[in-house]
């Protein structure tokens, strides 16, 4: 019998009863925030020194976004660091040109960057999947058939897990190092974003994505906290975004 407020959705992982999974083993919890695809897509830079508009969202709020390319480490990492959203595009902040002709891709998410959310923790142990016989949960695409064997085919689908956000924050103009408890047992996955607030540099008015070296915001998690390292002049501050998913960071064969 349902206890008071115990109500809603939730579905778990193929294999795993869905009265004892673990948070991140659940494909779906009412309760919890997913990740939904507003869009994805390719860009190729151009030559311009002004921003070019790689995807126009028109959401009306800074999306969460990702955005990748096929270059070397050495190569991706300045280039990803001048990718940014804002409330109408998803740009590209090539100043000086490098970029151009490097082919960029993109997916920009239903979720607004400003958000503050936390969830409750209904089990952080893991199982091993008591069965693998059963049909499981699926539901397809449009004009996708539910008998498909890709996964791409299908909106949910219980064997593959789905990113469920536990905490997501917003954090104003700040130049302090940040440390946010997290309320799991564990060291969870997190994604981060900050807009830098220059006087003297305009250009930076986008949200971009965390660069983890000494001379921008970092961050990293344990098992209490979620932290997060501003860096640089003291005039230099810093609006955060972060989201912590139920995922744990370290996760192997589940």
């Amino acid at each position: 019998m349902a206890e008071e407020n115990d109500w809603g959705m939730k579905v778990s992982l193929k294999g795993y009863p869905v009265e004892t999974a673990a948070d991140h083993q659940c494909l779906f919890h009412s309760s919890w925030p997913v990740l939904k695809i507003e869009a994805q897509g390719s860009y190729v830079a151009g030559d311009s020194l002004d921003d070019e508009v790689m995807y126009n969202h028109d959401l009306g709020y800074p999306p969460v976004f990702l955005v990748y390319t096929n270059l070397p480490l050495t190569e991706s990492h300045l280039n990803l660091g001048n990718c940014g959203v804002d409330e109408d595009n998803l740009v590209l902040m090539d100043t000086d040109g490098t970029a151009a002709g490097i082919t960029f891709y993109y997916y920009v998410f239903r979720y607004d960057l400003t958000t503050d959310f936390e969830s409750t923790q209904l089990s952080g142990v893991s199982l091993t999947p008591e069965s693998i016989d059963d049909f499981g949960l699926k539901i397809s695409k449009e004009g996708k058939d539910v008998t498909s064997d890709d996964y791409r085919d299908f909106v949910i689908h219980s064997s593959c897990r789905s990113l469920q956000i536990h905490k997501s924050g917003y954090i104003q103009s700040t130049i302090e190092n940040q440390t946010i408890p997290h309320g799991l047992d564990y060291t969870p996955m997190f994604w981060g974003f900050y807009k830098w607030i220059n006087p003297e540099y305009d250009y930076w008015r986008q949200w971009v994505v965390y660069r983890q070296v000494a001379e921008a915001v970092a961050g990293k998690s344990d098992d209490t906290n979620l932290y997060i390292y501003p860096a640089g002049d003291p005039d230099w501050r810093y609006d955060i975004s972060y989201i912590i998913f139920k995922d744990p960071f370290y996760l192997t064969g589940e």
